[in-house]
């Protein structure tokens, strides 16, 4: 049943030879909410101590869990939602601003960098990267 009203709630485009899906918000919140669970890539431990304000927010019962918010906004704010471990030489050949960096003194390493912005930037902690 779920299937078949979600199909009905799909439009699909043609738009420059490539074939787009357009969905609601509510329902691509939903698909990623369960992607999330289904992969098993959350680690609430590290997401709270890495992240002082929700761990603030769940001391004063503002929010239950780091997972409840990661679902509702953290995956949004591209938040990390486990320690990905960084490959010291893939990233620095990767990103060679960030090697320049390291060795300027400016940045400590690759993972710290990584950790502090390179995964809000989009940039990849290890060959053939998937966060799903």
């Amino acid at each position: 049943m779920f299937y078949r009203n979600l199909e009905k709630m799909l439009k699909a485009e043609r738009q420059d030879e490539a074939n787009y899906v357009t969905v609601p918000k509510e329902v691509f919140r939903r698909l990623i909410s369960g992607a999330i669970r289904n992969k098993n890539m959350f680690d609430e431990r590290f997401y709270v101590e890495f992240y002082p304000d929700i761990a603030a927010a769940i001391k004063g019962k503002k929010l239950k869990t780091g997972l409840e918010h990661y679902l509702q906004a953290g995956y949004y704010e591209n938040r990390l939602p486990r320690k990905l471990l960084v490959d010291e030489s893939y990233y620095l050949q990767q990103y060679p601003d960030v090697a320049d960096a390291i060795r300027r003194g400016k940045l400590k390493n690759a993972q710290d960098h990584f950790n502090n912005a390179g995964f809000n930037e989009g940039r990849m902690p290890y060959k053939d990267f998937s966060l799903f």
